[in-house]
Parts: structure tokens; C-alpha cells; sequence
């Protein structure tokens, strides 16, 4: 008994080759989805670093037993090796005037006008939003609230 299978193999080639209908096979990449664009994995957001130097406020709290420009005092806020930006923002107004020598460290210093009775708070932040806050009490009668 002869081996069959070359031969049968050989068929198959030729059938392939001419698509069994006796035409050309034409490949169509778009039907067969051959040049689908893949769908991209999206990366996530990194969470930033904390600086190893947070921002610190010297002093730290001020209090005041008189209004105007004449009882005015600073307060500076430094962050060792930082070079960005440092934002203020306050719970002042009406109580004290806030004046910033610059808007970028490694130091800031603010100067902090009295204005009217009451108490606030001075907030500086840096890039990473990791902040420094000075406490402002201002009293008109003499005698310091804390």
C-alpha cells in the first residue's frame, strides 16, 4: 500500500493557493481587523513627593495690642533647597494688611499690618501644597486674646 499523504498534502497546497474556487485569494486587512489601532493603556497620575524640607513660618504666631503701619511685624517662611513658588492666601481681611517680599523660596518673608480686632490665620503653601501657617490675634484694648 502506497503512502497517500504527499500527495493529498500537495492538493491542499494547490487548493489554498488558488482559494478552492480556482481565483485569487485577495487578503483584506481592514475586514480581517489586521490593522486595528490597540487601545492604549492609560498611565497613571503620580503622586507627588512630599519636599524633605516642608515650609516653616518664623514665628509662627503674632500678636498684636495695637492697629497701623507703626505696629506692624514679619513673619518668615523658608523652605531649605526649594526654589518654586510660595502662595499665600489668608482669613485677614479686615483684621490685617499681608505684604510678601517675593513669591518664591527658599524664603519669603511677609509683613503683617494690623488693622482692627480680631484673630486669623496666614496659610503659605509650596508646589506640593504642603503649607506653613501663621497665626495673627490683634487686640485693640490692651490685652492679647489667644
Amino acid at each position: 500500500m502506497r503512502n497517500r499523504l504527499p500527495a493529498a498534502a500537495g492538493i491542499a497546497a494547490l487548493a489554498l493557493a488558488v482559494g478552492c474556487g480556482g481565483g485569487t485569494v485577495a487578503f483584506n486587512p481592514v475586514a480581517t481587523n489586521a490593522l486595528a489601532t490597540p487601545t492604549p493603556t492609560p498611565t497613571p497620575t503620580p503622586t507627588p513627593t512630599p519636599p524633605a524640607n516642608p515650609p516653616m513660618a518664623a514665628p509662627n504666631a503674632l500678636a498684636f495690642n495695637a492697629t497701623g503701619v507703626a505696629n506692624a511685624q514679619t513673619s518668615n517662611v523658608s523652605e531649605p533647597g526649594y526654589n518654586g513658588a510660595l502662595v499665600e492666601s489668608d482669613t485677614c481681611a479686615g483684621i490685617a494688611g499681608i505684604a510678601a517680599s517675593g513669591a518664591t523660596g527658599p524664603s519669603v518673608t511677609y509683613t503683617i499690618t494690623p488693622t482692627a480686632s480680631g484673630a486669623c490665620t496666614v496659610t503659605v503653601k509650596d508646589a506640593s501644597n504642603v503649607s506653613a501657617s501663621i497665626a495673627v490675634v490683634v487686640s485693640t484694648s490692651g490685652v492679647i486674646i489667644q
